[in-house]
């Protein structure tokens, strides 16, 4: 395998299996990109020296004291930036492992006595709390590595619980500091991961040709009537609704609304007739009265509409009209 890698023409550190990430942590946490490094970024601290000198000029403020030599110190400045998911990932692997087997093994990976190792446990007290101890109710008691109490969280301050861990003082395994605060949850996954394994499966039935099942909202559905002008087109009992009815401007409640097919008589072409079609009764409540010649506050009503044809009466959702 490796002489058919070298054939490819590869670069060396390519030619070999490369290791995980987490596995180096002496190497990743230290050697990652440089802030603010090489020439790349050289034009862009010129134009923000220059944009700050432009701001003074034009607000003429000066500051007090400048170096006359600010680009040549200044041009050429970086600094590392490390690169710390490594770390956090080999932590939250070690969960439930004795703290002393979990620091000997950081030892066999990064030695203490050299600087890579030193630099890593600098970062790792800022993770792991090994000050724990039990109060006199029992309860667990947590300071960081300046002494300060974590946990229980005193008040006026925020929890830093993300991301840390500590050592238990009873067990001395490594816990996470979310586990203590919030147990964890017997749903295979959380709620989030839910929904979108939810919207997956919807779009493979999609691409499948199977409609996914919509459930049915409760109430009437009355979007074909043009009487009914509300946000939510399904009417049900117990709504309420604002309804002007030729001058008469006054708030329902809804008592019932039904749906039937009968008979209505309807003058059609010049002559009185019984027509057959959908009739849907609308049982209201008048609660409130804003301009009231033929309806009263405190007596029930039914306001009728047949097929699809225009009305006296148009519905709004409450607090629309008045």
């Amino acid at each position: 395998m490796k002489h058919e890698l070298e054939k490819l023409d590869f670069k060396p550190s390519l030619r070999q299996r490369q290791k995980r990430r987490d596995k180096r942590l002496h190497e990743e946490v230290i050697e990652c990109r440089r802030r603010l490094g090489g020439d790349g970024q050289k034009k862009c601290r010129e134009q923000g020296y220059r944009k700050a000198n432009q701001r003074s000029r034009k607000e003429e403020v000066y500051p007090m004291r400048e170096s006359i030599r600010f680009m040549a110190k200044y041009s050429n400045s970086t600094w590392p930036e490390d690169n710390l998911e490594p770390l956090k990932r080999w932590l939250c692997a070690q969960v439930g492992r004795p703290w002393s087997e979990v620091y000997a093994e950081l030892g066999s990976i990064a030695r203490p006595d050299s600087m890579h190792g030193t630099h890593i446990r600098q970062h790792l007290w800022d993770f792991v709390y090994k000050s724990t101890w039990l109060d006199a109710e029992g309860n667990i008691v947590i300071a960081n590595k300046w002494g300060s109490i974590v946990y229980p969280v005193m008040k006026g301050r925020k929890p830093l619980f993300l991301g840390r861990y500590f050592v238990h003082p009873v067990s001395g395994t490594l816990q996470k500091m979310t586990d203590l605060i919030a147990p964890k949850t017997t749903q295979m996954c959380p709620r989030k991961a839910r929904f979108k394994l939810e919207k997956e499966k919807n779009r493979w039935k999609i691409k499948q040709g199977i409609a996914p099942e919509k459930k049915e909202e409760p109430g009437l559905d009355l979007r074909k009537y043009t009487q009914v002008r509300t946000r939510n087109k399904r009417l049900s009992s117990g709504m309420l609704l604002d309804i002007r009815c030729r001058e008469d401007v006054f708030r329902v409640k809804v008592e019932n609304v039904v749906q039937r097919n009968g008979s209505v008589r309807r003058t059609v072409e010049g002559r009185s007739r019984w027509v057959q079609g959908n009739i849907v009764e609308l049982h209201v409540l008048v609660t409130d009265c804003h301009v009231g010649l033929e309806f009263s506050v405190g007596k029930s009503y039914r306001l009728e509409i047949f097929n699809e044809e225009s009305t006296d009466w148009t519905v709004f959702d409450a607090w629309r009209l008045f």
